[in-house]
């Protein structure tokens, strides 16, 4: 039976969740295809799946530095309600977009409003969170076949 191996393009049904059960991502085979070797998802899952065969399922933990990263008190930041849109919804827990000086957005959320300044979190939202992955392995491809 054909297990995965580098370069191969595999159909798989995956589901993310948090320690606490919740489900913050789930596809069936119809929407995830990944190349193996090609960084399409992070590479602890890649490594893991390798050596599967059609049918094998895996759940595997990742740790915050294997997935979203960890926690960076950094990124939450004040910013003076003059250097926003002044259009903007700056409701708590809804998501600003910044632009960086190098044309990028980024992505942040309203943590507090204190007045002239808002208090906002650019973290990812699972940032500094450990993640659990199951995955299965639907179909194997690769460039013989």
């Amino acid at each position: 039976m054909k297990l995965v191996e580098l370069g191969d393009k595999i159909k798989i049904t995956l589901e993310g969740k948090l320690e606490n059960g919740q489900i913050f991502y789930k596809k069936d085979n119809k929407n995830v295809l990944i190349e193996i070797g090609k960084n399409q998802i992070f590479p602890t899952i890649e490594k893991e799946l390798l050596g599967m065969k059609i049918g094998d399922t895996k759940t595997i933990t990742l740790e915050p530095k294997d997935a979203y990263g960890e926690y960076n008190e950094k990124f939450s930041m004040n910013i003076p309600k003059n250097r926003i849109d002044p259009d903007a919804d700056l409701s708590e827990g809804n998501i600003i977009v910044a632009s960086l000086s190098d044309g990028k957005k980024l992505k942040g959320i309203i943590i507090k409003d204190c007045g002239d300044i808002i208090d906002v979190d650019f973290n990812h939202p699972f940032a500094g969170k450990k993640i659990i992955i199951t995955f299965t392995i639907d179909s194997i491809q690769n460039e013989d076949t």
